[in-house]
């Protein structure tokens, strides 16, 4: 039987708790994400794989923006009020 590649499905309360800023992707799937500022970007929609470091994937009013998520730029991640609070570098949301 191959499972590579597959998707495996539990209740929540089977998984082990993450670690300190750590998450589940499907945690922040659905989560508003804003700037320091306090500038709504859009909501998280999909959290792409890279290697090095994953990329949120952002919708704005159905246009894809895609933010490295990387201790930089991800500033603060707060379950509780449903936000992700970014400092994107210069150039990177300019055009919204």
């Amino acid at each position: 039987m191959e499972v590579a590649g597959a998707e495996i499905f539990l209740p929540e309360d089977c998984l082990p708790p993450p670690s300190d800023n750590e998450y589940y992707q499907y945690q922040l799937l659905g989560l508003k994400v804003e700037t320091l500022q306090g500038r709504r970007i859009g909501t998280l929609r999909g959290i792409l794989e890279t290697g090095d470091a994953d990329v949120y994937s952002i919708d704005f009013h159905g246009k894809e923006i895609l933010i490295p998520a990387v201790d930089e730029i991800i500033v603060k991640i707060d379950l509780k009020q449903g936000l992700i609070v970014v400092d994107p570098p210069e150039g990177l949301i300019d055009d919204l």
